[in-house]
């Protein structure tokens, strides 16, 4: 399952844990670059694969999905839309990205950005990118 109900100050802690552990570095990704990954070079994900809310509320967004299901975009990844939204970086600060189990199918893509405070909730996730290079 996507990991949920911590903070962003926890998943940023786990970046750097990861970073110090491994010698590689690891960070949140930016807007831009989420929406890069989740795009996958314009051949995006699948409309079949959007864990969001259907009208009348059922078969997709009832429930988190775990995160070994679904089919890839172009590039393997899984639910980079819907599920868990995703904390992203930007010049306006930190937002959520691709829409949530809660949010309605229609308004799921990879355009949908929201702002959010940083604080634990049941439907935010994150993903680490890691910097390309040796490790230090």
């Amino acid at each position: 399952m996507p990991l949920t109900n911590i903070s962003l100050a926890e998943a940023r802690a786990y970046a750097t844990w990861l970073t110090m552990t491994t010698c590689f570095e690891y960070r949140l990704p930016t807007d831009v670059e989420w929406q890069y990954a989740a795009d996958a070079a314009g051949s995006g994900a699948s409309l079949t694969n959007y864990n969001c809310k259907l009208g009348g509320g059922t078969g997709k967004g009832d429930a988190l999905q775990p995160v070994t299901t679904g089919g890839d975009n172009s590039w393997g990844l899984k639910h980079v839309i819907g599920n868990a939204q995703e904390w992203v970086t930007g010049s306006g600060g930190t937002s959520v990205r691709g829409g949530s189990i809660n949010d309605g199918y229609e308004s799921c893509s990879i355009t949908l950005q929201s702002p959010h405070n940083g604080q634990a909730d049941a439907v935010t996730s994150f993903r680490l990118i890691r910097a390309v290079g040796e490790p230090s």
